[in-house]
């Protein structure tokens, strides 16, 4: 009934941990979510953050023109709205795309947003959202978890969420809640990571993980490392000098 997304974060800067052609890869994504959608005739439903940066290059803009996926329904992430408010949406790029991209992309204003698929009630929320067996995390960082989520928004039969780069599905009293995480591998930690998205299948409320198409080898470990070198010798020399951090 709907392909299930989030956390896209288009950008023309290739990562520093990527040593491949980020565009060509963001390309490859995009056209497969765009025959999937095209192969079960359904829209594709966004969690937020469909760009990396509020202020996308004019080049990037008229890129993600001729390359978006369609239909597609998202909400604004926190990277698509400038100091992160719904206020500021008219200056964004997220805001110009829709303009020329009318009936085929559609941003809904509200977070958490309601909408409707077939007969069932959808929930699309971008915020920091834990699995269940990360409770710890959410205490130390903050945000929610899922079993938080699924009780403070009941009468709903799916949760989208986006925000939380990690994918989880988690399910309570009939509701599923959705995290497909990251759409691209960006950092090197991901290096493990399997980009998804998922077929959502209305009638009987249930959801299916497809992966989407990765190359091996091109993430580089090297940036990372220096960081943790650096902040291996900061916390020693801290350490020597007596001070608290």
């Amino acid at each position: 009934s709907a392909i299930l997304v989030s956390d896209i974060h288009l950008t023309d800067a290739t990562p520093v941990s990527r040593t491949d052609d980020y565009i060509k890869a963001q390309e490859r994504k995009l056209k497969f979510l765009q025959d999937l959608s095209k192969e079960h005739q359904v829209l594709i439903l966004n969690g937020g953050d469909l760009f990396h940066s509020w202020k996308a290059s004019p080049w990037l803009l008229a890129w993600a023109y001729l390359n978006l996926p369609t239909p597609m329904v998202t909400i604004a992430g926190n990277h698509d709205l400038p100091q992160h408010s719904i206020d500021q949406y008219h200056r964004s790029a997220l805001h110009a795309l829709e303009t020329v991209m009318e009936g085929k992309l559609t941003v809904l204003m509200d977070n958490p947003a309601e909408y409707r698929i077939a007969n069932r009630k959808v929930l699309i929320l971008h915020q920091l959202i834990w699995p269940e067996s990360q409770r710890s995390l959410r205490n130390m960082v903050g945000g929610l978890t899922a079993r938080d989520v699924l009780e403070k928004y009941p009468g709903y039969d799916l949760i989208l969420t986006g925000d939380n780069h990690t994918p989880f599905v988690e399910e309570k009293d009939g509701c599923i809640l959705v995290n497909p995480g990251s759409t691209m591998r960006s950092t090197a930690d991901q290096e493990d990571h399997r980009p998804r998205c998922y077929l959502y299948y209305a009638e009987s409320n249930t959801v299916e993980p497809v992966y989407l198409p990765i190359e091996d080898g091109v993430l580089d470990r090297t940036h990372r490392d220096k960081v943790q070198e650096r902040n291996e010798r900061l916390s020693a020399y801290i350490e020597r000098i007596g001070m608290n951090w």
